[in-house]
């Protein structure tokens, strides 16, 4: 038994290149992420997972990941499309999308609120100062484990 099946490898393969330049760089490559969606697509159409659910299953979702995106600015423009990539990879695999991405963008966040209290906790015991700034995309990585292993 694994941990993670290919698909889910590859998407874990993206979360921890973005990780790190998220991180370290303050940028996310958004062409990796734009293939592995392209990724997600064509296996779609090879295997035909849309004729077993409609694609109007993704509208919900879809919207609620751009209106944090874009009205709520709960997430940059890169983190949007790190969700959309989450959300056709839980279409692709047959689960109920919408609660999914609920369920995922739910941890994501508290994962980053956790994550945020550990670098400020460290910042105020090292520099005596705190930050309002952090990369989000270590937080989604982490969710994506987390939803995958509850799921």
């Amino acid at each position: 038994m694994t941990l993670l099946d290919a698909r889910q490898m590859c998407i874990w393969s993206v979360f921890l290149i973005h990780s790190y330049t998220d991180s370290i760089e303050e940028t996310v490559y958004y062409h990796i992420t734009l293939a592995a969606i392209a990724g997600e697509i064509i296996f779609a159409a090879i295997t035909g997972s849309y004729i077993s659910m409609t694609a109007y299953t993704l509208i919900f979702p879809a919207l609620l990941i751009f209106a944090l995106s874009k009205f709520a600015h709960a997430c940059a423009e890169a983190d949007m499309e790190l969700y959309f990539l989450v959300m056709l990879m839980a279409y692709n695999r047959g689960k109920t999308v919408g609660a999914y991405i609920v369920l995922y963008i739910f941890i994501a966040l508290l994962m980053f609120l956790v994550y945020m209290a550990a670098v400020n906790i460290v910042r105020k015991i090292r520099y005596g100062e705190l930050t309002g700034t952090g990369a989000f995309v270590p937080a989604m990585a982490a969710a994506f484990l987390i939803v995958e292993f509850l799921k």
